[in-house]
């Protein structure tokens, strides 16, 4: 199975996304800022990978790619 990993998956285009994909049997993961709401993927928990990330901490971003080896990354 192909991975993607979405940054902003808690946002308007980010959810959407994630929905497209899983309905392309591609794994999802995806990074949210911690302390904002995840209620547009609330629905998706069970389905998808979420990590809390501010996206401005390389080095978390980093360890993140290399431990979710995405095929496919979205920004």
């Amino acid at each position: 199975m192909k991975k993607a990993l979405i940054t902003g998956i808690a946002g308007f285009a980010g959810s959407h996304l994630a929905e497209h994909l899983l309905t392309q049997n591609i794994g999802v993961s995806g990074l949210y800022h911690p302390g904002h709401s995840i209620a547009n993927i609330e629905h998706l928990k069970d389905k998808i990978n979420l990590e809390a990330c501010d996206i401005l901490d390389k080095k978390k971003v980093k360890s993140l790619i290399s431990r979710i080896d995405p095929d496919y990354v979205f920004h």
